[in-house]
Protein backbone atom coordinates (compact mmCIF):
# COMPACT_ATOMS: atom_id res chain seq x y z
CA UNK A 1 0.00 0.00 0.00
CA UNK A 2 1.36 3.39 -0.98
CA UNK A 3 1.52 6.64 0.96
CA UNK A 4 0.91 9.31 -1.67
CA UNK A 5 1.28 13.08 -1.61
CA UNK A 6 -0.83 14.95 -4.17
CA UNK A 7 -0.18 18.56 -5.12
CA UNK A 8 -2.97 20.41 -6.89
CA UNK A 9 -5.53 18.22 -5.13
CA UNK A 10 -8.19 20.94 -5.10
CA UNK A 11 -8.16 21.25 -8.90
CA UNK A 12 -10.32 19.53 -11.50
CA UNK A 13 -7.98 16.57 -12.12
CA UNK A 14 -6.69 16.49 -8.55
CA UNK A 15 -10.15 16.08 -7.05
CA UNK A 16 -10.90 13.07 -9.24
CA UNK A 17 -7.47 11.56 -8.57
CA UNK A 18 -7.69 11.88 -4.79
CA UNK A 19 -11.15 10.32 -4.76
CA UNK A 20 -9.94 7.34 -6.81
CA UNK A 21 -6.88 6.83 -4.60
CA UNK A 22 -9.01 6.87 -1.43
CA UNK A 23 -11.44 4.38 -2.96
CA UNK A 24 -8.46 2.09 -3.62
CA UNK A 25 -7.60 2.22 0.07
CA UNK A 26 -4.51 4.38 -0.43
CA UNK A 27 -3.29 6.73 2.28
CA UNK A 28 -3.45 10.17 0.65
CA UNK A 29 -1.94 13.42 1.85
CA UNK A 30 -2.85 16.65 0.05
CA UNK A 31 -0.66 19.73 -0.08
CA UNK A 32 -3.19 22.57 -0.01
CA UNK A 33 -2.70 26.32 -0.03
CA UNK A 34 -4.62 28.17 2.72
CA UNK A 35 -6.71 29.84 -0.01
CA UNK A 36 -7.58 26.59 -1.83
CA UNK A 37 -11.24 25.65 -2.17
CA UNK A 38 -11.13 21.95 -1.33
CA UNK A 39 -14.82 21.48 -0.50
CA UNK A 40 -15.06 18.57 -2.95
CA UNK A 41 -12.64 16.64 -0.72
CA UNK A 42 -14.55 17.18 2.54
CA UNK A 43 -16.15 13.73 2.52
CA UNK A 44 -12.82 11.93 2.01
CA UNK A 45 -10.53 10.46 4.66
CA UNK A 46 -7.31 12.27 3.75
CA UNK A 47 -4.48 14.13 5.45
CA UNK A 48 -4.45 17.85 4.70
CA UNK A 49 -1.18 19.72 4.91
CA UNK A 50 -0.99 23.47 4.47
CA UNK A 51 1.71 24.43 2.00
CA UNK A 52 2.61 25.75 -1.42
CA UNK A 53 4.85 24.45 -4.20
CA UNK A 54 6.57 27.85 -4.12
CA UNK A 55 7.53 27.32 -0.47
CA UNK A 56 10.14 24.55 -0.51
CA UNK A 57 10.14 23.98 3.25
CA UNK A 58 6.41 23.19 3.27
CA UNK A 59 6.96 20.49 0.64
CA UNK A 60 9.75 18.87 2.66
CA UNK A 61 7.51 18.78 5.74
CA UNK A 62 4.67 17.21 3.71
CA UNK A 63 6.94 14.42 2.41
CA UNK A 64 7.47 12.74 5.77
CA UNK A 65 6.48 9.07 5.38
CA UNK A 66 5.56 9.49 1.69
CA UNK A 67 6.73 7.02 -0.98
CA UNK A 68 5.03 8.56 -4.05
CA UNK A 69 4.31 12.13 -5.14
CA UNK A 70 1.82 12.99 -7.89
CA UNK A 71 2.53 16.58 -8.87
CA UNK A 72 -0.53 18.23 -10.42
CA UNK A 73 -0.24 21.79 -9.11
CA UNK A 74 0.07 24.23 -11.98
CA UNK A 75 -1.25 27.33 -13.66
CA UNK A 76 -3.00 27.31 -17.06
CA UNK A 77 -3.42 31.09 -17.34
CA UNK A 78 -1.32 33.84 -15.81
CA UNK A 79 -1.28 37.61 -15.71
CA UNK A 80 2.10 37.37 -17.41
CA UNK A 81 4.67 34.82 -18.57
CA UNK A 82 6.64 35.24 -15.37
CA UNK A 83 3.75 33.99 -13.25
CA UNK A 84 3.29 30.91 -15.45
CA UNK A 85 6.98 30.06 -15.19
CA UNK A 86 7.05 30.70 -11.46
CA UNK A 87 4.32 28.14 -10.78
CA UNK A 88 4.89 25.61 -13.56
CA UNK A 89 8.70 25.66 -13.62
CA UNK A 90 9.93 26.83 -10.22
CA UNK A 91 7.12 24.99 -8.46
CA UNK A 92 8.03 21.74 -10.23
CA UNK A 93 11.71 22.28 -9.40
CA UNK A 94 10.84 22.78 -5.73
CA UNK A 95 8.84 19.54 -5.63
CA UNK A 96 11.62 17.51 -7.29
CA UNK A 97 14.32 19.12 -5.13
CA UNK A 98 12.34 18.33 -1.98
CA UNK A 99 11.99 14.71 -3.08
CA UNK A 100 15.73 14.57 -3.77
CA UNK A 101 16.50 15.88 -0.28
CA UNK A 102 14.76 12.94 1.42
CA UNK A 103 16.86 10.06 2.75
CA UNK A 104 14.83 7.73 0.55
CA UNK A 105 13.55 9.67 -2.44
CA UNK A 106 9.90 9.00 -3.31
CA UNK A 107 8.73 8.22 -6.83
CA UNK A 108 7.61 11.40 -8.60
CA UNK A 109 4.81 11.44 -11.17
CA UNK A 110 4.91 14.84 -12.86
CA UNK A 111 1.77 15.78 -14.78
CA UNK A 112 2.73 18.05 -17.66
CA UNK A 113 0.72 18.77 -20.82
CA UNK A 114 0.58 18.05 -24.53
CA UNK A 115 1.14 21.81 -24.85
CA UNK A 116 4.72 21.24 -23.66
CA UNK A 117 5.43 19.44 -26.93
CA UNK A 118 3.38 21.67 -29.20
CA UNK A 119 1.43 20.59 -32.28
CA UNK A 120 2.60 18.22 -34.98
CA UNK A 121 4.36 20.62 -37.36
CA UNK A 122 3.08 19.02 -40.57
CA UNK A 123 -0.11 17.44 -39.29
CA UNK A 124 -0.25 13.76 -38.43
CA UNK A 125 0.11 12.27 -34.96
CA UNK A 126 2.72 13.20 -32.37
CA UNK A 127 4.82 10.32 -31.06
CA UNK A 128 6.51 10.24 -27.66
CA UNK A 129 9.83 10.78 -29.46
CA UNK A 130 8.71 14.14 -30.90
CA UNK A 131 11.04 17.09 -30.30
CA UNK A 132 9.18 19.63 -28.14
CA UNK A 133 8.26 22.86 -29.94
CA UNK A 134 5.61 24.56 -27.77
CA UNK A 135 3.71 27.45 -29.35
CA UNK A 136 2.28 29.06 -26.21
CA UNK A 137 3.64 30.60 -23.03
CA UNK A 138 1.78 27.92 -21.07
CA UNK A 139 3.38 25.16 -23.15
CA UNK A 140 6.85 26.63 -22.73
CA UNK A 141 6.37 26.91 -18.96
CA UNK A 142 5.28 23.26 -18.74
CA UNK A 143 8.31 22.18 -20.79
CA UNK A 144 10.57 24.13 -18.45
CA UNK A 145 8.88 22.31 -15.58
CA UNK A 146 9.69 18.96 -17.21
CA UNK A 147 13.33 19.95 -17.62
CA UNK A 148 13.44 21.07 -13.99
CA UNK A 149 12.30 17.71 -12.63
CA UNK A 150 14.58 15.84 -15.04
CA UNK A 151 17.60 17.46 -13.41
CA UNK A 152 16.84 15.40 -10.29
CA UNK A 153 16.09 12.14 -12.13
CA UNK A 154 19.34 10.45 -11.07
CA UNK A 155 18.17 10.71 -7.48
CA UNK A 156 14.37 10.77 -7.85
CA UNK A 157 12.57 8.05 -9.89
CA UNK A 158 10.44 10.25 -12.15
CA UNK A 159 7.74 9.69 -14.77
CA UNK A 160 6.24 12.48 -16.88
CA UNK A 161 2.66 12.33 -18.18
CA UNK A 162 1.48 14.69 -20.92
CA UNK A 163 -2.33 14.74 -21.08
CA UNK A 164 -4.17 15.99 -24.14
CA UNK A 165 -7.35 18.05 -23.58
CA UNK A 166 -8.84 16.72 -20.34
CA UNK A 167 -12.62 16.79 -19.92
CA UNK A 168 -15.25 15.32 -17.65
CA UNK A 169 -17.40 16.14 -14.65
CA UNK A 170 -16.53 19.51 -13.03
CA UNK A 171 -14.41 20.66 -15.99
CA UNK A 172 -15.02 24.40 -16.33
CA UNK A 173 -13.21 24.87 -19.65
CA UNK A 174 -15.48 22.54 -21.63
CA UNK A 175 -18.48 23.89 -19.73
CA UNK A 176 -17.79 27.40 -21.07
CA UNK A 177 -17.77 26.09 -24.65
CA UNK A 178 -21.00 24.21 -24.02
CA UNK A 179 -22.68 27.32 -22.58
CA UNK A 180 -21.63 29.34 -25.63
CA UNK A 181 -23.07 26.73 -27.99
CA UNK A 182 -26.30 26.43 -25.99
CA UNK A 183 -26.84 30.19 -25.62
CA UNK A 184 -25.94 31.41 -29.10
CA UNK A 185 -26.67 28.20 -31.05
CA UNK A 186 -23.37 28.48 -32.89
CA UNK A 187 -20.06 26.60 -32.93
CA UNK A 188 -17.26 29.19 -33.25
CA UNK A 189 -14.23 27.95 -35.23
CA UNK A 190 -11.09 30.00 -35.82
CA UNK A 191 -9.69 29.84 -39.35
CA UNK A 192 -10.32 27.37 -42.15
CA UNK A 193 -7.93 24.68 -40.94
CA UNK A 194 -9.44 21.78 -39.01
CA UNK A 195 -6.69 20.31 -36.82
CA UNK A 196 -7.27 16.84 -35.41
CA UNK A 197 -7.27 17.00 -31.63
CA UNK A 198 -6.66 14.37 -28.95
CA UNK A 199 -8.70 14.34 -25.75
CA UNK A 200 -8.93 12.22 -22.60
CA UNK A 201 -11.69 11.79 -20.03
CA UNK A 202 -10.55 12.64 -16.52
CA UNK A 203 -11.45 9.14 -15.25
CA UNK A 204 -9.19 7.57 -17.88
CA UNK A 205 -6.38 9.97 -16.99
CA UNK A 206 -6.70 9.09 -13.32
CA UNK A 207 -6.43 5.36 -14.12
CA UNK A 208 -3.35 6.04 -16.24
CA UNK A 209 -1.70 8.06 -13.47
CA UNK A 210 -2.32 5.26 -10.99
CA UNK A 211 -0.73 2.78 -13.41
CA UNK A 212 2.46 4.85 -13.69
CA UNK A 213 3.20 4.34 -10.00
CA UNK A 214 3.93 0.63 -10.40
CA UNK A 215 4.42 0.15 -14.13
CA UNK A 216 5.73 3.43 -15.48
CA UNK A 217 9.25 3.72 -16.79
CA UNK A 218 11.38 6.53 -15.40
CA UNK A 219 12.99 9.43 -17.23
CA UNK A 220 16.70 10.14 -17.37
CA UNK A 221 18.47 13.48 -17.00
CA UNK A 222 19.00 13.56 -20.78
CA UNK A 223 16.18 15.63 -22.36
CA UNK A 224 16.76 13.86 -25.69
CA UNK A 225 15.82 10.51 -24.12
CA UNK A 226 12.02 10.20 -24.20
CA UNK A 227 11.77 7.05 -22.10
CA UNK A 228 9.47 7.50 -19.11
CA UNK A 229 7.23 10.03 -20.89
CA UNK A 230 3.62 9.15 -21.73
CA UNK A 231 0.97 10.93 -23.74
CA UNK A 232 -2.49 10.52 -22.21
CA UNK A 233 -5.29 10.43 -24.78
CA UNK A 234 -8.25 8.39 -25.93
CA UNK A 235 -8.23 6.46 -29.22
CA UNK A 236 -10.56 8.70 -31.23
CA UNK A 237 -9.74 12.12 -32.68
CA UNK A 238 -12.02 15.09 -33.28
CA UNK A 239 -11.45 18.44 -34.90
CA UNK A 240 -12.55 21.40 -32.78
CA UNK A 241 -15.40 21.87 -35.26
CA UNK A 242 -16.49 18.24 -34.82
CA UNK A 243 -16.23 18.59 -31.04
CA UNK A 244 -18.52 21.62 -31.07
CA UNK A 245 -21.00 19.92 -33.39
CA UNK A 246 -21.03 16.79 -31.23
CA UNK A 247 -21.68 18.81 -28.08
CA UNK A 248 -24.47 20.70 -29.85
CA UNK A 249 -26.05 17.42 -30.93
CA UNK A 250 -25.89 16.06 -27.37
CA UNK A 251 -27.29 19.23 -25.80
CA UNK A 252 -29.87 20.10 -28.46
CA UNK A 253 -30.77 16.89 -30.33
CA UNK A 254 -32.60 17.50 -33.58
CA UNK A 255 -32.02 21.25 -33.51
CA UNK A 256 -29.92 23.28 -35.90
CA UNK A 257 -26.64 24.70 -34.66
CA UNK A 258 -24.56 26.76 -37.07
CA UNK A 259 -20.80 26.59 -37.44
CA UNK A 260 -19.40 30.12 -37.59
CA UNK A 261 -15.89 30.48 -39.03
CA UNK A 262 -13.92 33.34 -37.50
CA UNK A 263 -11.15 34.81 -39.71
CA UNK A 264 -7.71 34.44 -38.13
CA UNK A 265 -7.05 38.18 -38.43
CA UNK A 266 -10.28 38.98 -36.60
CA UNK A 267 -9.47 36.44 -33.89
CA UNK A 268 -6.06 38.03 -33.38
CA UNK A 269 -7.59 41.49 -33.05
CA UNK A 270 -10.04 40.21 -30.44
CA UNK A 271 -7.17 38.46 -28.64
CA UNK A 272 -5.09 41.63 -28.47
CA UNK A 273 -8.07 43.58 -27.12
CA UNK A 274 -8.76 40.85 -24.56
CA UNK A 275 -5.12 40.90 -23.42
CA UNK A 276 -5.15 44.70 -23.10
CA UNK A 277 -8.34 44.76 -21.03
CA UNK A 278 -7.14 41.91 -18.81
CA UNK A 279 -3.79 43.64 -18.23
CA UNK A 280 -5.57 46.83 -17.16
CA UNK A 281 -7.65 44.79 -14.71
CA UNK A 282 -4.68 42.75 -13.47
CA UNK A 283 -6.27 39.41 -14.35
CA UNK A 284 -5.37 36.64 -16.85
CA UNK A 285 -6.92 37.06 -20.31
CA UNK A 286 -9.59 34.45 -21.07
CA UNK A 287 -8.71 34.69 -24.77
CA UNK A 288 -5.25 35.59 -26.06
CA UNK A 289 -2.94 35.25 -29.06
CA UNK A 290 -1.64 31.91 -27.78
CA UNK A 291 -5.17 30.53 -28.07
CA UNK A 292 -5.27 31.64 -31.70
CA UNK A 293 -1.90 30.01 -32.43
CA UNK A 294 -3.12 26.77 -30.86
CA UNK A 295 -6.41 26.87 -32.79
CA UNK A 296 -4.73 27.20 -36.20
CA UNK A 297 -2.00 24.61 -35.59
CA UNK A 298 -1.76 21.70 -38.08
CA UNK A 299 -2.60 18.94 -35.58
CA UNK A 300 -2.96 18.32 -31.85
CA UNK A 301 -3.23 14.55 -32.25
CA UNK A 302 -0.92 12.42 -30.10
CA UNK A 303 -0.20 8.72 -29.77
CA UNK A 304 -1.16 6.73 -26.68
CA UNK A 305 0.94 3.79 -27.85
CA UNK A 306 3.50 3.87 -25.04
CA UNK A 307 0.77 4.11 -22.41
CA UNK A 308 -0.97 1.08 -23.92
CA UNK A 309 2.20 -1.01 -24.27
CA UNK A 310 3.85 -0.20 -20.97
CA UNK A 311 0.99 0.75 -18.65
CA UNK A 312 -1.79 -1.46 -20.02
CA UNK A 313 -3.87 1.67 -20.60
CA UNK A 314 -7.26 1.31 -22.30
CA UNK A 315 -9.92 4.04 -22.46
CA UNK A 316 -13.06 3.09 -20.56
CA UNK A 317 -15.43 4.05 -23.40
CA UNK A 318 -15.62 5.78 -26.75
CA UNK A 319 -15.03 9.51 -26.87
CA UNK A 320 -18.61 10.23 -27.96
CA UNK A 321 -20.08 8.21 -25.08
CA UNK A 322 -17.81 9.98 -22.61
CA UNK A 323 -18.93 13.35 -23.98
CA UNK A 324 -22.55 12.20 -23.63
CA UNK A 325 -21.96 11.19 -20.02
CA UNK A 326 -20.32 14.55 -19.31
CA UNK A 327 -23.20 16.54 -20.82
CA UNK A 328 -25.71 14.49 -18.81
CA UNK A 329 -23.75 15.11 -15.60
CA UNK A 330 -23.83 18.87 -16.16
CA UNK A 331 -27.58 18.70 -16.76
CA UNK A 332 -28.25 16.52 -13.72
CA UNK A 333 -26.26 18.89 -11.49
CA UNK A 334 -27.82 21.98 -13.08
CA UNK A 335 -24.50 23.36 -14.28
CA UNK A 336 -25.90 23.59 -17.81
Amino acid sequence: MHDILVTGASGFIGGHLVRELVERGTHVRCLLRPTSNAADLDDLDIDRVSGDVLHASSIVDALDGIDTVIHLAGLTRGVDVGKLEEINCQGSHNVAAACSAMNEAPTLICVSSLAAVGPASHGGVLLESAIPRPVSAYGRSKLLGELAVRRHANRVPTTIVRPAIVFGERDLALLELMKTIKTFRVVPVIGSRAPQTSMIHVHDLVQLLCSTIERGRRVTTDPKNQEGIYFASTDQLLTLKELGQQLAKLMRPGRLTLTVPIPVFAARVVAVCSEFIAARQGVPALFNRDKVREAIAPSWACSNGAAKRELGFEPNDTLVEQLRHTVNWYRDHQWL
